[in-house]
């Protein structure tokens, strides 16, 4: 996510190879009208078949509006060019199928509209890129953990984004936990949707009861379920 006034942006191509050997080439972009990158084209070597080369470009748009927009990189090999890249399906031990796709990277402008002084909590998850398409847009991002969703002050924040790949345990991952903690912390005067009946009576009859079964079951399953407790803890 790029700003609309922004002056350049950077793009990566990736050239995957299948000849056999050394092979040498250049890459260029295919960009809208108007446009320029730098360098205009990048040349590429490959020492043997199967290798990978990432190529940089920095791209400065122009004009730029509330469209979309295409960028299709073209690699030149041999007085050839090839706009299209594929992806390996299949399953192991079975014939492999190439499924080929143009090299082209669509987006769009967006007039977005920010808030003065906006002030974001988040909760991240494993592979989120959300939260750099926030700081592009000059949005100040404070990242929470779960001491902070626990017993910190949430107030101070206009809006608390939650991850989709969060999690699923834990007050700082899980979704579903996380609104559960912040409603114990923070607004207590929510009825909870569950409470055990004649808590903690409950409670206390289930532990006699199954400290009954431990201790009527023999000193070798108490010194075994001691043994586990002590190896749970130590690992823990």
């Amino acid at each position: 996510m790029v700003a609309l006034d922004a002056k350049a942006s950077e793009v990566k191509a990736v050239v995957h190879f299948n000849v056999k050997g050394e092979a040498n080439g250049t890459v260029r972009l295919d960009l809208p009208a108007g446009w320029k990158s730098q360098p205009a084209s990048a040349p590429f070597a490959t020492m043997q078949d199967g290798e990978d080369r990432t190529l940089a470009f920095t791209v400065t748009p122009a004009n730029l509006g509330e469209k979309s927009y295409s960028i299709t990189a073209v690699a030149e090999y041999r007085g050839r060019d090839y706009r299209e890249g594929h992806l390996i399906t299949g399953y192991p031990n079975l014939r492999p199928y190439f499924l080929y796709a143009p090299a082209t990277y669509k987006t769009s402008g967006v007039n977005v509209k920010v808030a003065l002084g906006l002030k974001i909590g988040y909760v991240i998850g494993s592979g989120d890129e959300v939260p750099d398409s926030l700081i592009h847009l000059g949005i100040k991002v404070d990242f929470l953990a779960a001491a902070d969703l626990a017993n910190g002050d949430l107030s101070r924040f206009d809006t608390i984004p939650l991850s989709i790949r969060a999690g699923r345990s834990g007050c700082g991952s899980g979704t579903p936990t996380t609104r559960r903690c912040w409603k114990r912390r923070n607004r207590p005067d929510i009825a909870r949707s569950f409470q055990m009946p004649l808590y903690p009576w409950t409670s206390i009859v289930a532990f006699g009861g199954w400290l009954y079964i431990l201790v009527a079951s023999g000193i070798s399953y108490i010194l075994a379920d001691c043994a586990l407790l002590v190896f749970g803890i130590a690992a823990y």
